[in-house]
C-alpha cells in the first residue's frame, strides 16, 4: 500500500531528491544509498554550480569524525555508479582537481509536492509462521521497524529475531536462512562475525574496484563499505573487539583497527609477517597468528608486538589462527608443522607461559578452530574444520579436554589455505561452501566463446605462454593447508594438467620468461625467485629477504619486475632487477605510502604499466622505463593514470601498439599507441565483458584471442544459523 507524503524535493535529469525522506529516485524507481553517500549527494544537489573544496565537504557529511580524503572519494565514486556517470566530468557532478567538486546539472527544486512513496525496496510484511525452520524458497525478508498486527488468534506473540519471525511459545530451534554475497571477494574468502552475532564484516571489492573492508548487519540487505580499510587479496580474518564496535585487521605487515560505527582506521603496532587470525580479550590485547613464527601479543591501544609463543625451526612450523578461552590468558590456536604434517593440529597455550600447555594436542586437524564462551546461548566448546565438514565439541576449560563426541554441524565447508570458511559466535554460526572450480575458456575480441578446456580447478594465478600454447595456473590442494602448486596445461592437446611444482608452501606469483622456462616466487617456505623449465627443477634465482611477486620480465630477460614489502609504511612496492649473474642490480623502482603492483614492461622497453591506489580507487598507471646503460640503474618519469572507474591487470599486444587491461566488472578495455610508440591519452575502448572470472588472463601475440578462468557455478552464499547451539543434543547442552 503506498503512503501519502508532502516533501520539498530536487529534480535534475531523470532523478529525484526526497531529503526530507531521504529518498533518490531515478525514473521514478528508488536508488539504495548508504547514509554517509546520501548526505554527500544532498550537500552537492542542494549547491548547484558552487564549488565545494573537499573540507567543505568533510565537515558537512563527517561533522564530528576525523576521515580520511579516500571516503570523499569513495563516496563520490559511489554517487556517480549509482547515477550512471562514468568518469570525472558526468551529467552531475564535475571533479575540480586538488580543489573539490561541483554539481554541475541543472537542479529544480519543488515545495511541497505530494507523491506516492514507491514500494519498499527492504522486503514486505512476511505472513506470521511458528516454523521457525523456514524454507528458503517461501521465506520473505523483513523489513526493520514493520509492526506485525492480528496474531492474537495464533496463541503466541510474534517477534523479530535478527531481522526474521520467531515464536517465543514454540522449541527453541536454529534459524537458518542464507545472505547473498556482495561484489567479488577477497581471494582468502575471509568474513568474521561479531560477538554479538549481529554483523559480519568480509573484504570485498566495491564498485570502485578497491578491495576493502565491508560490514553487514545480518538480514539488512545493503552492505556497507568501511572507508580507508584498503586490503591485499590474501586478506587474513579480522580481529572483533569484546563489545563488536571495534574490528583490527592486517593490510600489509601492521595491525589496524576501526570502528564498525565509521572513523579513520589507526595504527595500533607493526608485524614481522602477516597476522593469520587473532583473538581480542577484555584488558585490550589482542593474541595474533604468524605466517613466520610464534604467536604475538598486540596492545589494542598501540604499542610494540611481542612474541607469546616459540616456534620450531624458521620456515618450518607456525602458529595461527588464536582463540582466546573465557579467562582472557589461556588460548588455543594451530600449530603447523611443515616438516611433520602428523604432529599438526589445535594445540592450548598460555599468555606469560614458557611453552604451549607442554606440547599437547587437543584436535587433529589442519585447519584453524575457535572457541565458543559459555553463555545464554549454551554452554560454548571448540567449533572446528575437518575433511570438509563442521563440528562442535564440548569442552573444559579447567582441565583444557574435549567431552564427549564431536557434533556434525554442517558439510561442504569450504576453506583457503589453513583457514576452513566459518565463524562463529555464541549466538551465531556463519560458513560458506568452497568457491567454485573454473574453466581455462577462450574467447575472441568480441567477447564470442571460442573453446574451452574441459579439466577444471580451483585456480589463483594464470598466465599464457608467449605463443599461446600452454597455459600455467596456481591451484590449491583441495582440503589441504597452505600448499598452492603449480599446473600445466598443454591447450592444444587434451587439457589434462601436469603437476610441475611440488613444494609444501604457495606458488603463485610467476611469468612466462619463454615458451618453455618461467620465474616464481614461493611462499611459506624459502623465500626468492627461482627459474625453472617445463620439464626441469627449480633453481633460486636471487632473494631480496622478503615476498617477491614477479610480473614481467623482458623477452632477453635481463630485466625483470617484481612486486614487494619491504615496510608496513610502504605498503606494497615495484621493484626492478636488472642484468643477470653477478653483475645484476636489484633496486626499488615504484613505491610510495600507497600500493604499487602488477607492473607490466612494454615489448620495446619504452612503458610500464601498473595499477595502484595512488589516486583513490585501483587504477592502472603507465610511466616511462628509463635504463642507463652504463650504470644499470633503471628509472621511471611521471605516471599517467589511464583507467576510469577501476582498472586493473593490464597486458600489452605482443607489438606493443595496445595496452589492455580488465575492469572489476570483468570488462576488457583497449587503448591504442600510436606508430611511433608515444602514448597519447585517449578514451578507453571497451571490447567485452567476461563476469565473474578471475582476474588472472593472457591475451594471445596478435590480440585476436583471450584465455580466462571462468567459473563453472555462481559464488556460494554466506550460510547463517542464529541459535546454532540449539541443534546441539540435549545431552550436550
Amino acid at each position: 500500500m503506498h503512503g501519502k507524503g508532502a516533501a520539498s524535493r530536487f529534480e535534475f535529469g531523470t532523478v529525484t531528491l526526497i531529503p526530507d525522506e531521504r529518498l533518490v529516485l531515478k525514473d521514478g524507481r528508488p536508488v539504495p544509498f548508504t547514509p554517509k553517500a546520501f548526505d554527500l549527494l544532498a550537500e552537492l544537489a542542494m549547491n548547484p554550480g558552487r564549488l565545494l573544496t573537499k573540507e567543505q565537504l568533510m565537515q558537512a557529511v563527517w561533522p564530528d569524525t576525523t576521515v580520511e580524503e579516500s571516503n570523499l572519494t569513495y563516496h563520490v565514486f559511489a554517487i556517480r555508479k549509482a547515477l550512471g556517470e562514468n568518469g570525472d566530468s558526468g551529467p552531475y557532478i564535475e571533479t575540480v582537481p586538488k580543489r573539490g567538486y561541483r554539481f554541475v546539472a541543472a537542479v529544480r527544486r519543488v515545495e511541497g509536492v505530494a507523491h506516492d512513496a514507491p514500494p519498499s525496496t527492504i522486503g514486505a510484511i512476511a505472513e506470521p509462521s511458528l516454523d521457525v525452520s523456514i524454507d528458503p524458497r517461501r521465506r520473505r525478508r523483513i523489513g526493520t521497524g514493520i509492526a506485525i498486527a492480528g496474531v492474537a488468534a495464533l496463541g503466541a506473540l510474534i517477534v523479530f529475531g535478527g531481522g526474521r519471525l520467531r515464536s517465543r511459545s514454540a522449541a527453541a530451534e536454529p534459524i537458518r536462512f542464507q545472505e547473498p554475497v556482495s561484489g567479488r571477494l577477497a581471494e582468502s574468502g575471509m568474513f568474521s562475525v561479531s560477538p554479538d552475532g549481529r554483523r559480519l564484516v568480509f573484504a570485498t571489492e566495491g564498485p570502485d574496484g578497491v578491495l576493502r573492508l565491508w560490514m553487514r548487519t545480518l538480514s539488512v540487505l545493503q552492505p556497507v563499505p568501511l572507508p580507508g580499510t584498503e586490503v591485499f587479496p590474501i586478506v587474513p580474518p579480522v580481529v572483533w573487539s569484546p563489545d563488536s564496535r571495534f574490528v583490527a585487521y592486517d593490510p600489509g605487515w601492521i595491525m589496524k583497527k576501526v570502528g564498525v560505527d565509521g572513523g579513520t582506521p589507526q595504527s595500533i603496532c607493526e608485524l614481522p609477517q602477516t597476522a593469520v587470525g587473532g583473538s581480542w580479550n577484555a584488558d585490550g590485547e589482542l593474541l595474533l597468528g604468524n605466517a613466520g613464527g610464534g604467536l604475538l601479543r598486540c596492545p589494542a591501544a598501540g604499542g610494540r608486538a611481542t612474541s607469546v609463543t616459540t616456534p620450531g625451526p624458521k620456515g618450518v612450523e607456525q602458529h595461527i589462527l588464536p582463540s582466546f578461552l573465557s579467562d582472557g590468558r589461556r588460548f588455543i590456536y594451530l600449530k603447523l608443522s611443515r616438516s611433520n604434517p602428523e604432529a599438526s593440529g589445535i594445540y592450548a597455550g598460555e599468555m606469560g607461559a614458557p611453552s604451549p600447555n607442554g606440547g599437547r594436542r587437543l584436535l587433529t586437524t589442519g585447519f584453524g578452530a575457535a572457541f565458543v564462551p559459555p553463555s545464554d546461548a549454551g554452554p560454548g566448546g571448540i567449533v572446528f574444520a575437518r575433511d570438509g565438514a563442521l563440528f562442535a565439541q564440548r569442552f573444559d576449560e579447567g582441565r583444557l579436554e574435549l567431552l564427549g563426541d564431536p557434533v556434525r554441524l554442517a558439510d561442504g565447508v569450504g576453506s583457503y589455505l589453513d583457514g576452513a570458511f566459518f565463524s562463529v559466535s555464541p549466538k551465531t554460526l556463519v560458513y560458506r561452501s568452497a568457491e567454485p572450480a573454473a574453466r581455462l575458456t577462450w574467447f575472441d575480441r568480441a567477447g564470442k566463446q571460442l573453446g574451452r578446456v574441459e579439466t577444471p580447478g580451483r585456480f589463483s594465478a594464470l598466465g599464457l605462454s608467449p605463443d599461446g600454447t600452454r597455459a600455467l595456473v596456481s591451484m590449491l590442494a583441495p582440503q589441504g593447508t597452505a600448499n598452492e602448486d603449480l599446473w600445466l596445461f598443454d591447450l592444444t592437446r587434451s587439457g589434462i594438467p601436469r603437476r610441475i611444482t611440488f613444494g609444501p608452501e604457495l606458488e603463485r606469483g610467476f611469468v612466462w620468461a619463454s615458451n618453455d622456462r618461467f620465474l616464481w616466487a614461493g611462499g611459506g617456505g624459502i623465500p626468492g625467485v627461482y627459474q625453472q623449465t617445463v620439464d626441469g627443477t627449480p633453481q633460486q634465482l636471487f632473494a631480496t629477504g622478503g615476498p617477491e611477486l614477479p610480473s614481467s620480465v623482458s623477452a632477453d630477460g635481463r630485466i625483470l619486475l617484481f612486486t614487494t614489502i619491504t615496510s608496513s609504511a610502504m605498503g606494497g612496492d615495484v621493484w626492478v632487477r636488472t642484468g643477470d649473474g653477478a653483475s645484476a642490480r636489484t633496486r626499488p623502482f615504484l613505491g610510495g605510502k600507497l600500493h604499487q603492483w602488477q607492473a607490466q614492461l612494454s615489448p620495446d622497453r619504452r612503458w610500464v604499466a601498473y595499477v595502484s591506489t595512488e589516486a583513490g580507487p585501483t587504477e592502472v598507471f603507465l610511466t616511462d622505463f628509463r635504463l642507463d646503460s652504463a650504470t644499470g640503474v633503471a628509472t621511471h618519469g611521471a605516471s599517467i593514470r589511464i583507467s576510469e572507474g577501476g582498472g586493473g591487470a593490464p597486458r600489452w599486444r605482443h607489438d606493443g601498439r595496445e595496452l589492455l587491461y580488465m575492469k572489476s566488472d570483468g570488462a576488457v578495455m583497449s587503448i591504442a599507441i600510436d606508430a611511433s610508440g608515444e602514448f597519447r591519452p585517449s578514451a578507453a575502448k571497451r571490447l567485452f565483458t567476461v563476469s565473474s572470472a578471475i582476474p588472472e588472463w593472457g591475451v594471445t601475440q596478435d590480440g585476436a584471442r583471450f584465455l580466462f578462468a571462468v567459473p563453472v557455478s555462481a559464488t556460494p552464499p554466506f550460510n547463517v544459523v542464529q541459535d546454532w547451539q540449539a541443534a546441539m543434543p540435549s545431552a550436550v547442552r
